[in-house]
Parts: structure tokens; C-alpha cells; sequence
């Protein structure tokens, strides 16, 4: 039975991998995950061979999600090798390189759940595989034989007093639970009111998990700290009480730092506020400002969806588009792409399009083209939303394509 276009045969056993990236604002970020594997993978029983890399391209809210061979798959040549994986974020700096596994069997796996929080330590990130079958129970032993009974004790001396009374209750046996003492029993119970702890050595508070490894503690230097991959609020405050969460649920609040850090780190990073703006200090000692430094506003479009071409212009290859985006606050209208011309003679003007009344600048804007033949076209984009081109006598009339590609109109709103 042949395998649909797009797919890979039953036979080889695959797993599904998702992963979702976003800004400190919340919006999706943009970019591409790599898969790597060998070079080329053979499946001799399936006839088939597996090349070349996987790129997973987040979509609109900074998701992917793609399906991949298992690392393990039966009758593959090579065996016992793991995927690459390259992060590479459009605006994100020091995006991460890791190895991982994905065994058959297992479920939808998420990078987030897996990747490495270190980037300095990209060791493998092993995927568990399903749980194998419990082994038989080995035979009971036999019981062992009964010990000699020991010998009976001196009976001890009567003291010169005895307990009457205990919180009220009156002997000869007085019997007390924990509460008749204000006390804690040994399993479960439940403190009312301030509690202050003061260890004279060592950690003065620590739980640890039902895995009787993940615990949290609250240190001999009066800090809290976890080895739990998973700790869980609603909100973190850097600061006092009046962290600036600004209403917000499952946020990060910094107050403005009251002493500006002045030393570099020596194995990570320094996010901090200043008047406001969120700053990191390097390693190498630079500060960078984190503002909103690029924002798409509207994404690319063909050209012909947002108007109209001219009697002598059409659509070429790469076909013509155009986007909106916002970098440091400035809106920026941004063109790609070919028009075909079919008439356009030298010392001429030809009115190659019309965008429609929502995409027209307040006042006519202007730039540079090239065209075939490599002349520079004058070109206009008038507030009647007409892109109009020129080019100099000297090209003739041999010019069949311009490109659009590199044309910026700045602040096109502005009068």
C-alpha cells in the first residue's frame, strides 16, 4: 500500500513536539525551531531513506508544533542518535542550541518541559519512554527463629514525689493527647496564629516531597529556595508590598531599583527597572534597554488585496506585498517583491498602482527602485495612494520589471 504525499510510513514510529515562545508583553514572537538529525536515515524495511533538517516556523501567537521520527525507531541506520535542536527568535539574543531524545511511545512532548533552563549546560534532554511491565515477586523468605527472652530488669526507685495532675486532669493515670498539651501530634495538625522559627544551627525550615528528593527550605542566611522544576505563583514581586503588578494575575512586578547594579555578572544576567524601563546587564558589561523595539502591526499582504494595479502594471515574481510594522514607537510601511511592466517607455511616468483609502499616507512619500536593466527608478507613493514610477531617458525602453524590494515609507500618518 503506497504512503500519502506528506507523511511518513506507520511502520516508523514518530512524536509529536510543540513549543510556544512570547514576548514579556504577552505577543507571539516570530522566528524558527531547527530539527536536526543525521544526515541521512535509512528504514530498509519501509524502502525509504529520511534527510535533511525539520524548521518548524512559529505561527501568529508563537506556536509550532511538528511531528518527527523517534530516536529509537526499529530497522534504522544510524541507531543511538539524538536531534539538535536551534532556537532562532527574530529580536531575541543568545537563542539556545540542545540535544534531544524522543523514544517511541511517548506523547505530545513541549519544549518548554524539556529544554535545558541553562543554556551554558545544553546536555541531552532525554524524553522518558514508556514504563516497562513489572517484574515477577521473588519468593517469601523463611521466618527466621524466635530470640531467647532477655532478663527481667532491677525495678527502679519510687522518687521522692509523684504527678497528681496535668492541665487539670488528676491521676492516679493520667493518659494526654498532643492537643491537652498544645502541642502538635506527630502526623498531620494545624498551626493557628504567628510562627517564628529561630534555628541556632542549620536550616530552620524544610519539606520535602512525596519523591523524597523536591523540597523547599528556607536557608541558615533567611532565603527561600527550591530545587523544584515546577514552583507555581499567581504573581512575583521584586520589592516590597507595592510591587506594580498593575491588576494583573501571573505576572512579574520589578519596582525601579533602588541601587543600580555597577559590576558585571559572572555567569548570567542582571534584569533590573530604571525610571520605569527594563534593563539587562551582560556579562560583558553592556546594558541593554528592552523597549519595544520592532511590532508587527499588519502583517504581509499581497499587494492586489489591498488595491489596484495600473493598465500597464501586473504582478511579478516574488509577487508584490507590503506590511506594517512599529519599531522605537514609529510606524513603518515596508514593500517587496516585482511589478511587471508591459509598457513603460523612457523619460516616462507610468501609474503602476492605487492602494485603497486605508492604506494611504497623509502626504506623498518618496524613495529609490531598481529596475531590470539595473537603472534607479524615482519613486513616489502619493497621498492619493498612487505608487507612481519614473526612470531617466537613458534606460530606453526595455525596462520590465522593478522591484520594490528595501522600500520604506517612515511615519506615513504624519502631516
Amino acid at each position: 500500500m503506497s504512503t500519502p504525499v506528506g507523511s511518513l510510513p506507520a511502520a516508523i514510529p514518530t512524536v509529536v513536539v510543540t513549543g510556544t515562545y512570547r514576548g514579556p508583553d504577552g505577543r507571539g514572537l516570530a522566528g524558527t525551531v531547527t530539527f536536526s538529525g543525521p544526515g541521512l536515515l535509512t528504514f530498509a524495511a519501509s524502502d525509504l531513506f529520511v534527510a535533511g533538517p525539520v524548521v518548524a516556523r512559529l505561527d501568529e501567537n508563537g506556536h509550532f508544533s511538528v511531528r518527527l521520527p523517534a530516536t529509537d525507531a526499529p530497522d534504522m541506520n544510524p541507531s543511538g542518535w539524538s536531534y539538535t535542536v536551534k532556537e532562532n527568535l527574530t529580536g531575541v539574543t543568545g537563542s539556545r542550541t540542545f540535544a534531544m531524545l524522543l523514544p517511541k511511545g511517548t506523547g505530545p512532548v513541549d519544549l518548554a518541559d524539556i529544554a535545558p533552563a541553562d543554556p551554558t549546560t545544553p546536555n541531552y534532554v532525554p524524553v522518558p519512554g514508556p514504563r516497562g511491565e513489572i517484574g515477577p515477586i521473588g519468593p517469601r523468605g523463611a521466618v527466621g527463629p524466635i530470640g531467647p527472652q532477655g532478663l527481667k530488669g532491677d525495678k527502679g526507685d519510687p522518687g521522692a514525689g509523684s504527678v497528681n495532675s496535668v492541665n487539670g486532669m488528676f491521676g492516679p493515670d493520667i493518659i494526654v493527647s498532643a492537643s491537652d498539651v498544645k502541642a502538635l501530634p506527630i502526623s498531620g495538625g494545624t498551626l493557628t496564629g504567628a510562627l517564628e522559627l529561630k534555628a541556632a544551627s542549620g536550616h530552620p525550615l524544610s519539606a520535602t516531597g512525596t519523591d523524597g528528593s523536591t523540597m523547599f527550605r528556607v536557608t541558615d542566611a533567611g532565603h527561600a529556595y527550591s530545587n523544584s522544576l515546577r514552583n507555581t505563583f499567581y504573581n512575583i514581586g521584586v520589592g516590597d508590598t507595592g510591587a506594580p503588578f498593575g491588576g494583573g494575575v501571573r505576572v512579574f512586578g520589578l519596582q525601579n531599583a533602588s541601587t543600580v547594579p555597577t559590576t558585571n555578572p559572572t555567569n548570567g544576567v542582571i534584569v533590573y527597572s530604571q525610571g520605569g524601563v527594563l534593563r539587562v546587564r551582560q556579562t560583558d558589561g553592556a546594558v541593554v534597554t528592552v523597549t519595544e523595539s520592532a511590532s508587527l502591526i499588519a502583517d504581509w499582504v499581497p499587494l492586489s488585496s489591498v488595491g489596484s494595479f495600473g493598465a500597464a502594471a501586473s504582478a511579478g515574481t516574488p509577487v508584490p506585498r507590503m506590511r506594517k510594522i512599529r519599531e522605537l514607537g514609529t510606524e513603518i510601511w515596508e514593500f517587496e517583491g516585482a511589478l511587471a511592466l508591459s509598457s513603460f517607455a523612457a523619460g516616462s511616468t507610468v501609474f503602476a498602482f492605487t492602494l485603497n483609502t486605508s492604506n494611504r499616507p497623509a502626504t506623498t512619500r518618496g524613495g529609490t527602485l531598481r529596475s531590470s536593466g539595473n537603472w534607479t527608478v524615482a519613486a513616489q507613493l502619493r497621498s492619493t495612494g498612487a505608487i507612481v514610477l519614473s526612470v531617466p531617458l537613458e534606460a530606453g525602453s526595455g525596462i520590465t520589471h522593478i522591484w520594490l524590494d528595501g522600500w520604506r515609507i517612515t511615519n506615513p500618518t504624519a502631516t
